[in-house]
C-alpha cells in the first residue's frame, strides 16, 4: 500500500514529519530499517493519515547488534514484513513532489536527511531535489528545542544530565508528560517530535514562527552577513550541552569552495588560536582528530553556517540579561571580541585559505558510499529519470549504461532487487563476489559482529535482548554458510 496523499490543496505549505530507525549509526554504510511519517498543515494539524514501513536489508548490510536491541527489530521481521529499499524510496519520492513540503524531524538534518540522501542516490534517484525543488525546505525540531531552552525556556520542562541540559528526544518528551514506553519506534518518535513542537509553538509562538522562517535562505542571509560587525547567536551541536548548544559568533567570510556557507568565529573561544596563526596552523588545529574530553577552547573556535540548511540563529538583541547570565554569555567580552576580530583585517583571507586546501577524506571503496565524490552529470540524471519513468509506467527492466561509473555499479546491484529473474549467470556471480567482499572486508565485517553478538550473549542479557541477539547470531551463521565465509 502506498502512502496516503495529503487532503489539502497542493498549493498549501505543509510539514512532512518523519523519522527513521536504522541498521546502525553510519549514514554512509548503514540503511533505513523503518520509516514513518505524518503530514500536517502549518498549524500542526494532521492533513493525511500517518504511515509507517519496515525495510528489508540486502545481504551485504549487517544489522548492528546495538541498533537491533534499541529498536527490537531483528532480521526475521525485516525480511518477512519489510519492503525493498527501492520501493520505500519510490513511495516517499512521490510524497516529496507535493509543492511547499517542509521535511521536519528530530536531529533529521544531521542524521535522517543524510540517510535519505544516500538512499535516493543508491536507487538512482536525485539525492537532493526533494530538499528544495517545488518550494520544498527543511527544519529540525532538535535545534529549535535547543534555541527554546536557551532563550525562552518557559512553558516546557527541560531535562538535565549532570550540570547540563539534555536534548535527547525521549528525555524531553518524558519530562513533558509524553508516553515514551515505545520510543525508538519510528512512528512513535514522529508523534513525540510533533508533540514537542506543538508545546513549543503554544508556549513560545514568536520563537516558533521565527525558527520556521529560517528554512528560507534569504531570511538567514539577513542575519549571517560576512565582514560586518554584527554578532549573532548560533545553535549547533559544535557547542557543548553545558553551553546549551548556543554561542555568540561573528560571520567573517564566505566559504571559498562551498556555495551558501559562511565561516564564523565563536566569540567566547580562545581567539589566540586564530588571530596570529597562519592558515596552515589554524587548519591543523581545526581538523585534528578530537581527543576524548578535549576542551572546546583547545581548538580554534571556527565553524561554518550553511545558509540553505535551515541553520538556527538569532540576533543578539533577543538575548535577555537573565538568560545571558544563565548561559554565561558575557556581553562585554562578546563586544570586545567583535572589535578585536574586526580590526584583524587579514583574518577573512586567512580563514578562506583554511578551507581552500582540500581536506583528506577516505576514498569510497564501493559506489554505494560515493555520494559525495561528485555531482551526477546532467545527462546521467536524465537517464535516471527516464529509467524510473519507464519502470513506474509498467515497462520491464532495461539495462542502461551511464557515463558515471558509480551509477553503473549501483544499477547492477539494483537489478538484483528489482529484476533478479532477468540476471545472467555472470551478473549473479559478480553480485555474489561483491556481497562476500562486503561481509569480509568492511570494518564492521561479519566476523567482528558475530564476535560482538556472542560477547553480548555471554553477559546474561534480558530475555528480550537475548532473543534478538540469538536471532542475529543465527542470521549471521546463515550468511556465513551461504557465502562460504
Amino acid at each position: 500500500m502506498k502512502p496516503p496523499r495529503a487532503k489539502s490543496p497542493n498549493s498549501q505549505p505543509s510539514f512532512y514529519w518523519y523519522d527513521i530507525e536504522t541498521s546502525g549509526t553510519s549514514t554512509k554504510h548503514d540503511r533505513i530499517i523503518q520509516f514513518a511519517c505524518q503530514r500536517t498543515n502549518e498549524d500542526l494539524e494532521p492533513i493525511s493519515d500517518p504511515w509507517s514501513r519496515l525495510v528489508k536489508l540486502p545481504p551485504q548490510v549487517l544489522l548492528k547488534p546495538r541498533a537491533a536491541l534499541i529498536t527490537g527489530l531483528g532480521p526475521a521481521i525485516l525480511e518477512r514484513d519489510g519492503v525493498e529499499e527501492w520501493e520505500l524510496l519510490r513511495d516517499v519520492s512521490q510524497q516529496f513532489t507535493q509543492p511547499k513540503t517542509c521535511l521536519i524531524g528530530f536531529n533529521n538534518i544531521a542524521f535522517d536527511d543524510e540517510f535519505l540522501r544516500y538512499g535516493m542516490y543508491r536507487n538512482l534517484r536525485p539525492p537532493y531535489d526533494h530538499e528544495w525543488k517545488n518550494g520544498n525546505s527543511r527544519l529540525d525540531v532538535m535545534s529549535i528545542a535547543q534555541l527554546t531552552c536557551a532563550l525562552r525556556p518557559a512553558g516546557l520542562n527541560w531535562p538535565t544530565k549532570g550540570d547540563a541540559p539534555s536534548f535527547k528526544l525521549e528525555e524531553i518528551a518524558r519530562a513533558n508528560g509524553f508516553d515514551t514506553s515505545s520510543a525508538h519506534d519510528a512512528l512513535t518518535d514522529v508523534n513525540l517530535t510533533l508533540g514537542i513542537a506543538r508545546k513549543i509553538k503554544k508556549a513560545q509562538p514568536k520563537l516558533w514562527d521565527f525558527a520556521c522562517s529560517l528554512r528560507s535562505r534569504e531570511t538567514v542571509s539577513k542575519y549571517v552577513t560576512p565582514n560586518g560587525r554584527k554578532p549573532i547567536l548560533h545553535v549547533s551541536t559544535h557547542y557543548s550541552n553545558k553551553r546549551f548548544c548556543i554561542a555568540p559568533v561573528l560571520p567573517i567570510a564566505e566559504h571559498p569552495k562551498i556555495r551558501n556557507q559562511v565561516i564564523v568565529v565563536d566569540l567566547l573561544s580562545d581567539l589566540s588560536l586564530i588571530l596570529k596563526q597562519t592558515a596552515e596552523a589554524i587548519r591543523s588545529g581545526l581538523f585534528a582528530q578530537r581527543e576524548e574530553n578535549e576542551s572546546e577552547r583547545a581548538r580554534p573556535g571556527i565553524h561554518t553556517i550553511a545558509l540553505n540548511r535551515a541553520p538556527v540563529i538569532a540576533p543578539m538583541s533577543v538575548l535577555l540579561d537573565e538568560d545571558a547570565e544563565r548561559l554565561n554569555i558575557n556581553r562585554k567580552a562578546v563586544n570586545e571580541a567583535v572589535v578585536t576580530l574586526a580590526n584583524c583585517t587579514d583574518l577573512p583571507q586567512r580563514l578562506r585559505e583554511v578551507y581552500i586546501s582540500p581536506r583528506e577524506f577516505d576514498v569510497a571503496s564501493v559506489a554505494e558510499d560515493a555520494l559525495y565524490d561528485g555531482f551526477i552529470p546532467n545527462g546521467d540524471a536524465r537517464l535516471c529519470r527516464n529509467f524510473w519513468n519507464r519502470l513506474e509506467s509498467g515497462a520491464p527492466w532495461e539495462d542502461i549504461r551511464f557515463g558515471d561509473s558509480r551509477l553503473n555499479d549501483l544499477a547492477d546491484r539494483l537489478k538484483t532487487r528489482i529484476a533478479p529473474n532477468l540476471m545472467h549467470e555472470n551478473e549473479r556471480s559478480k553480485y555474489f563476489d561483491f556481497v562476500k567482499r562486503q561481509l569480509t572486508d568492511s570494518e564492521d565485517n561479519l566476523s567482528a559482529l558475530r564476535k560482538e553478538v556472542r560477547e553480548m550473549l555471554s553477559q546474561s542479557p534480558s530475555r528480550k535482548d537475548a532473543l534478538v541477539l540469538a536471532e542475529l547470531d543465527s542470521h549471521m551463521d546463515e550468511l556465513a554458510n551461504s557465502y562460504g565465509i
